[in-house]
């Protein structure tokens, strides 16, 4: 059985779901610390000029070393408007914009007060769409420990897995013989990129499903693939 683990990330990339395409179980890592800068709350489309960020604004003021689960949205902003336009200026002319927009667009205007909520809905859309069997699971449902390697280590125990996907830049952070004494395989992956149709000139790899879903419709599995990194 494989596991792979993600925090939870605003529309993830095709990465994270290439990681939960190939996993028997998938753990959306929320008890872990909010951390500024990176996916959780942000995630790259394509636009007229190249990639952007679509950023969610969260509160942070006060709420120093919280979890990503205990994150909340700040309702003062109206992203919502926001980023259904830039999808909509960016996305209106892909193949497969009229097939999902709708739903994007609900999920969007559906005002979740947790960061974790809204993008677990999405997540969920996708798996959905994409039609994907992998179990879903809640970290914070596992009654793990706080220590990284060990509840990395318990999280395989839990779920009763025996091989764990890790990221390609975890291999200075995690050691394969540390699992393999305890019997379990440790794989490092990367998105192993295929190119699929995109607006507006110059291909870019890994940018948010939405990219890939909006331009490749019901075809997107095809184009999802992990590459397995060999280490000694």
């Amino acid at each position: 059985m494989i596991l792979a683990a993600h925090q939870p990330c605003y529309l993830p990339s095709i990465f994270f779901f290439e990681k939960l395409a190939a996993a028997d179980v998938f753990v959306l890592a929320d008890d872990y610390q909010y951390t500024t800068n990176n996916q959780i709350n942000r995630t790259k489309i394509k636009t007229t000029i190249g990639w952007n960020w679509m950023t969610l604004p969260v509160l942070t003021s006060g709420y120093s070393g919280q979890l990503i689960r205990h994150a909340k949205l700040n309702s003062d902003y109206n992203w919502q408007d926001k980023h259904i336009r830039t999808i909509n200026s960016n996305y209106s002319y892909s193949a497969y914009f009229d097939q999902y927009i709708d739903r994007i667009e609900n999920i969007i205007q559906a005002k979740k007060k947790f960061l974790f909520e809204l993008n677990l809905d999405f997540i969920s859309f996708v798996i959905n769409e994409l039609n994907l069997s992998t179990k879903i699971m809640v970290s914070s449902e596992l009654n793990l420990p706080q220590k990284s390697k060990d509840k990395l280590l318990a999280m395989l125990d839990k779920t009763n897995c025996n091989t764990y996907l890790a990221n390609s830049e975890l291999t200075n952070f995690l050691k394969k013989e540390e699992f393999e004494t305890k019997g379990l395989l440790l794989k490092f992956v990367k998105p192993a990129v295929k190119r699929y149709h995109q607006l507006f000139g110059e291909f870019i790899p890994n940018l948010s499903i939405i990219d890939l879903l909006l331009n490749e419709g019901y075809e997107s599995i095809n184009f999802m693939t992990l590459e397995y990194k060999d280490e000694k």
